[in-house]
């Protein structure tokens, strides 16, 4: 998923920052509007899948998901 793609690369945005931390890493990476929608697409579907698989064997792990899907459908 995304191999080649930039933005792979830019789905932290969503599961490392809040609000104010994602707008300045887009700043600073200068993403255009295409990859950053691409990115958010990629970011809650990688934390949907780990919802389900990581729910009994790493309840950390499956709330940083469930944090980064809140963050993605927040913008």
């Amino acid at each position: 998923m995304g191999i080649g793609d930039p933005a792979a690369d830019v789905t932290a945005a969503w599961s490392v920052f809040g609000p104010a931390g994602r707008q300045v890493f887009r700043r600073v990476l200068d993403v255009d509007e295409a990859t950053w929608q691409r990115a958010r697409g990629y970011a809650l579907v990688q934390a949907a899948w780990v919802i389900p698989y990581y729910r009994w064997s790493n309840p950390q792990f499956m709330e940083q998901a469930v944090r980064t899907i809140e963050q993605t459908l927040a913008g």
